[in-house]
């Protein structure tokens, strides 16, 4: 009974445990940081934009090309990151950069006179995003705008690594092979 238990916890840990990666997205941003997918300038009508609001701009970013500027909207100049994005849930706060796994995009609001929305891509890991705007948009100092809130987009569910199975699929097989021993033993 002892080796059961023991081939059950082995499973159990083997689910819960997962490889530590997290997404940290470089400073200074520019359009060539590294999961960055693009920006979209400030606009009176985005200043204080809705949830359905900030998907809509990201979705336009998500449509466009590597390296396009279209109208308020620019992408990162090499990585053409495609899709769209649903649901949304806003996130209100200046200083909390650390996202926990589980989301595929974040739009980030900066504020500031010329600053906007900035779109970056975390491919449901764990992330830290940028708490200012430097070097693409700076205060007349110098100076990035500080983050004031973002929006999260499509939560994801995480599959668990062929290793994992492996380990689960043998200790299933273990569990099997002794009850196979306790009926023929009866």
């Amino acid at each position: 009974m002892s080796r059961i238990k023991y081939v059950i916890a082995l499973s159990v840990a083997a689910l819960t445990s997962s490889n530590a990666s997290a997404v940290l997205i470089a400073t200074p941003i520019d359009y060539t940081t590294a999961n960055l997918v693009g920006t979209a300038e400030p606009t009176a009508a985005n200043s204080n934009a809705s949830v359905p609001e900030v998907r809509t701009m990201a979705n336009t970013i998500l449509a466009l090309g590597a390296g396009v500027t279209s109208g308020i909207y620019q992408t990162h100049d090499t990585d053409d990151y495609t899709g769209t994005v649903s649901g949304g849930v806003r996130v209100d706060t200046g200083n909390l950069l650390n996202i926990l796994a589980g989301w595929e995009y974040v739009m980030a609001k900066y504020n500031g006179q010329n600053a906007g929305f900035v779109l970056f891509y975390l491919g449901g890991e764990a992330s830290t995003i940028p708490e200012f705007s430097n070097s693409i948009w700076t205060s007349k100092t110098g100076n990035g705008y500080q983050i004031s809130g973002y929006t999260l987009f499509n939560s994801v569910t995480r599959v668990p690594e062929p290793e994992t199975l492996s380990l689960l699929g043998t200790g299933l097989l273990i569990l099997g092979f002794g009850s196979l021993r306790r009926r023929r033993r009866a």
